[in-house]
C-alpha cells in the first residue's frame, strides 16, 4: 500500500459543543435585546428582526439537535454566519467578526482529523497542519485499537481508534509498513 489513511478521534467536539451553546444562547439574547429596543421602521430594523430570528432559530434548533438527535443535518454556524452578516450590517462590527470567526473554527472543528502515514511522512492534522518526517519518528505501532506514535525526541502521541476503523486496517502489514519506512530513512 503507498499510504494509510486513519481517523482518529477528534477531541474537541465535546467542549466546543459547550462554548456553541453559550454563544448561541448570548447571541439570541443579544439580538433579543436589540430588537426589542430599535423602533419599528428605524434604520436598520429589518436587518435586526432577521437576526433575531435566525438567532433563535439557530439556537433552538442547535437545542433540539443535541438533545434529539433530531435534524442530524443542521449546522449552527451557517446560522452564526447569517447572524454575523446582520451584525456587521447593522455597523456592529466587533461582534460581526467575532461570530464569523467563531463560526469558521467551529467548521474546522467538526472536520473528522485524519493521519497521513505516506513514504514522504507523517500527515498530522494539527492547526497548522504537521506533517513529521521519517527521520523523526521512533517508531510506530497499531495495537489492540490503540494506534501509538513515539517521536525520537521522547514525544509520543496515543489514540484509541474507533473498532469500526480500527477493524479496518490489517495491523501487521500497517506496522511493517512504518517500521520499513523508519529503518530506510535512518
Amino acid at each position: 500500500m503507498s499510504s494509510y489513511q486513519i481517523e482518529i478521534p477528534n477531541t474537541r467536539v465535546k467542549p466546543y459543543q459547550l462554548i456553541t451553546f453559550l454563544i448561541a444562547a448570548a447571541n439570541a439574547l443579544a439580538f433579543g435585546f436589540y430588537y426589542i429596543n430599535t423602533i419599528a421602521g428605524a434604520q436598520y430594523y429589518r436587518i435586526i428582526e432577521i437576526g433575531f430570528f435566525v438567532a433563535v432559530a439557530g439556537f433552538a434548533f442547535f437545542i433540539i439537535n443535541r438533545f434529539t438527535r433530531f435534524l442530524r443535518s443542521f449546522i449552527v454556524e451557517i446560522s452564526f454566519i447569517i447572524c454575523a452578516a446582520c451584525w456587521l450590517l447593522t455597523q456592529n462590527y466587533f461582534l460581526g467578526l467575532m461570530l464569523l470567526l467563531f463560526a469558521v473554527m467551529g467548521l474546522m472543528t467538526k472536520k473528522k482529523p485524519v493521519i497521513v502515514f505516506s513514504k514522504t511522512g507523517i500527515h498530522y492534522p494539527s492547526f497548522p497542519s504537521n506533517t513529521f518526517s521519517w527521520v523523526e519518528v521512533a517508531w510506530v505501532m497499531l495495537k489492540d485499537g490503540i494506534l501509538s506514535i513515539e517521536m525520537k525526541d521522547n514525544r509520543l502521541m496515543q489514540f484509541t481508534l474507533d473498532k469500526n476503523i480500527s477493524a479496518g486496517i490489517n495491523q501487521s502489514e500497517f506496522n511493517n509498513y512504518c517500521d520499513t519506512l523508519v529503518k530506510t530513512s535512518s
